[in-house]
């Protein structure tokens, strides 16, 4: 007489295998959290670098120009329409200063009507003088042309300012000679929209425009640089361009540098 040997079978169950799937989903959502982290730190990480070496630029020349600014004679012919606006009595104190920011703002325009007015960014017909040419030739070739009533002034002021970031660097009274191959992946180009080209500017690690200003959170005298932080958003309060305001930030989501 012959027993039947009783096989165990080897299948799984129902239940091991709905376990065995919620392990694999767990495993795979830690996973692809922790890669999303990582890939988010080093795209900051390579922004903050790229903006440094951008800031460190920029401060070149910010420090040339407000040298220059502060020996400045304000009789001299060059410097006329400058210290006429900056106020009358030219040995006084305030009025130096006055003067030393509006060279400041000649050089570093944060927005289109501040390169082609400086000296009154609010009123652009009233007194176009002052505009350093380089950079209203600099813009023309964008088919940004100064105007009474610009088109342009639809362009975000964050493109903007990436915008006026490179040309800063590239054509500025001061300029440190850095090109757009220099600053590698900083630079890449920014739509405009409209009838305009598509110029470069400085942008971070997500390929946004970046912002610069050169007042943060109201420190008079220093230049800013400020990316989305990948999240896409600036939280820039309301800013009206004329006459500009200088934005404040929120930067719990952004990658923000400053000079030291």
């Amino acid at each position: 007489m012959y027993l039947k040997r009783q096989r165990r079978s080897h299948a799984f169950t129902l239940i091991e295998l709905l376990c065995v799937i919620a392990i694999i989903a767990v495993l795979m959502a830690l996973t692809t959290a922790a890669v999303m982290r990582f890939a988010v730190a080093g795209t900051a990480n390579a922004t903050k670098t790229n903006l440094n070496k951008v800031n460190a630029k920029l401060n070149e020349q910010w420090k040339g120009v407000t040298d220059g600014a502060q020996r400045d004679s304000l009789g001299a012919p060059g410097n006329v329409a400058f210290a006429n606006a900056a106020g009358t009595n030219l040995a006084d104190e305030k009025t130096r200063k006055a003067y030393v920011g509006l060279r400041q703002v000649q050089a570093f325009p944060t927005n289109f009507y501040e390169a082609f007015w400086p000296l009154s960014p609010g009123t652009p017909q009233a007194n176009p003088n002052g505009a350093w040419p380089a950079y209203v030739s600099y813009l023309k070739d964008y088919n940004i042309i100064p105007s009474a009533n610009p088109t342009w002034s639809a362009i975000s002021l964050d493109v903007q300012q990436s915008v006026c970031a490179l040309m800063i660097l590239q054509v500025g009274p001061k300029n440190t000679g850095v090109t757009a191959d220099d600053l590698g992946s900083a630079v890449g180009l920014v739509p405009l929209g409209g009838n305009f080209g598509t110029p470069k500017g400085i942008v971070d690690g997500w390929k946004r425009s970046v912002m610069f200003t050169r007042t943060y959170q109201g420190t008079p005298a220093t230049l800013a640089l400020v990316s989305a932080g990948g999240d896409g958003k600036f939280g820039v309060d309301p800013i009206t361009l004329s006459p500009p305001s200088p934005p404040t930030y929120d930067s719990r989501d952004n990658v923000v540098v400053t000079t030291p």
